[in-house]
């Protein structure tokens, strides 16, 4: 299974990571089944595991070691790759950072209901119908025009229902289509947070050369993730952390190399901003290294730095609606920043044991596929004789209103009252291949 092949049904042999699956009991009650499930014995020939990213670099442990990118900025020339020695300015460092329960309200779960001529109807809790389809289309033989998967709405998803759901819809499937009944699965929360992975733990290394006045000339960052034990969305995550490294700031020379570090836990997947905000929080960090080793104001550096029109990113992209000044300084205005920055100052000044902070920092973060094709839509819209509308689109509804605004969009574009339209299950028997609800897509772009 998975988007690489490399993620086994039930293991045979060789347990990867606890709470792995080895099979699935097929009963006629939930705690039949569990029951049953916590009868059987098992024999380990117990071997030392890698955990942590800490662990993998000793172990050499990688799922992917290289991904790199290069840009010298700087119009002439001066700048020489790892050559650190004529800098009089310079800090180093590393930061570690955590990964996160997605904790969904609603855990994982599908019902699965065999019909006629090998048909299969998965209704399903997942950000994309059209891969769980593919999953079980390729596990159990099948035609994918033999399948229906199909969602009305999902209890929160933040990204870990997003390619985690053939884990519950083959096995389901395989038991429906074994005996021709309806199967149902439902994780447990210890289920869900045993078999299922987090948000990407990240270690980020930096060492960045400035000048007299405080511009960022020479960057070198590493980026290193805990992927779990197969590759799953870590190549998409470790893209995208590569891509935002540099944040809002432009460095006139960056080197920055990202490696996919092979653990023993569940694989790790995407979550709120898929690497995005790894990336940046690294160099926040640094920014604030600089600032403090230094001496200088923290705001005036990251202003000196910003980003402007024109200007082209390490990865390649020129800027030609750079807003990042404007929406600073509207920023600082708004919310009256200065001043309160000066509160919170004096208050410091004359409080030894009870403090206060505030703190302004810019991101930047593009809504949106890194994969262009994958940014797309589709939707099927019926009119009937009585004047009812009903629409059909490739969205998951999980709580960011997707569902509200395509009845506002319909009911507008076709000019009647929002109450003659109604919204349909999201199903790929009605709109066919259509994207993963991620990447902020069903709140910003469909």
């Amino acid at each position: 299974m998975g988007h690489h092949n490399d993620t086994p049904v039930f293991v045979k042999e060789k347990i990867t990571f606890h709470g792995q699956l080895i099979a699935a009991i097929v009963a006629t009650d939930h705690e039949i089944a569990r029951k049953a499930a916590s009868l059987v014995k098992l024999d380990y020939s117990v071997e030392k595991p890698i955990v942590t990213i800490k662990q993998a670099l000793a172990a050499e442990s990688f799922i992917f070691k290289h991904l790199v990118i290069h840009s010298s900025l700087n119009d002439n020339e001066q700048v020489v790759q790892n050559d650190w020695s004529k800098y009089e300015r310079v800090v180093e460092g590393q930061i570690d950072m955590g990964g996160q329960e997605h904790f969904y309200l609603e855990t994982q779960q599908c019902v699965v209901i065999p019909h006629e001529d090998d048909e299969l109807e998965i209704i399903i809790s997942n950000q994309c119908v059209n891969d769980v389809q593919i999953e079980v289309a390729k596990c159990l033989g099948m035609a994918q025009h033999k399948i229906q998967t199909k969602v009305k709405r999902i209890g929160g998803g933040f990204g870990g229902k997003e390619s985690t759901g053939s884990i519950l819809a083959v096995p389901a499937s395989l038991a429906a289509k074994k005996y021709g009944k309806p199967m149902k699965i439902k994780f447990e929360r210890f289920d869900d947070m045993a078999i299922t992975g987090t948000r990407h733990p990240f270690t980020l290394q930096y060492k960045l050369a400035v000048d007299e006045n405080g511009k960022f000339i020479n960057l070198n960052y590493t980026a290193l993730s805990n992927s779990g034990h197969t590759l799953d969305l870590s190549m998409g995550v470790m893209q995208r952390a590569m891509v935002h490294a540099d944040n809002v700031y432009k460095f006139a020379n960056a080197d920055i190399t990202g490696k996919m570090c092979k653990t023993n836990l569940a694989s790790n997947t995407a979550f709120r901003g898929f690497g995005g905000p790894q990336g940046m929080f690294g160099t926040e960090i640094m920014v604030k290294h600089v600032a403090e080793k230094f001496g200088w104001n923290h705001d005036e550096i990251r202003e000196k730095n910003f980003y402007e029109e024109g200007d082209c990113t390490p990865f390649g992209m020129h800027l030609n609606q750079c807003n990042v000044k404007r929406t600073w300084d509207e920023c600082r205005v708004n919310s009256d920043y200065d001043r309160r920055l000066e509160e919170v100052n004096t208050f410091n000044q004359n409080n030894k044991f009870r403090k206060r902070g505030i703190y302004l920092t810019p991101t930047r973060f593009g809504s949106g596929f890194g994969l262009k094709q994958l940014n797309q839509a589709g939707a099927l819209v019926l009119v009937y004789t009585d004047g009812s509308v009903l629409v059909s689109h490739g969205g998951m509804e999980m709580g960011q209103g997707l569902h509200t605004k395509i009845l506002q969009i319909a009911a507008r574009c076709l000019e009647i009252p929002i109450e003659k339209v109604h919204i349909h299950d999201t199903s790929t028997d009605k709109v066919p291949n259509a994207s993963a609800t991620a990447a902020s897509v069903g709140s910003d772009i469909r």
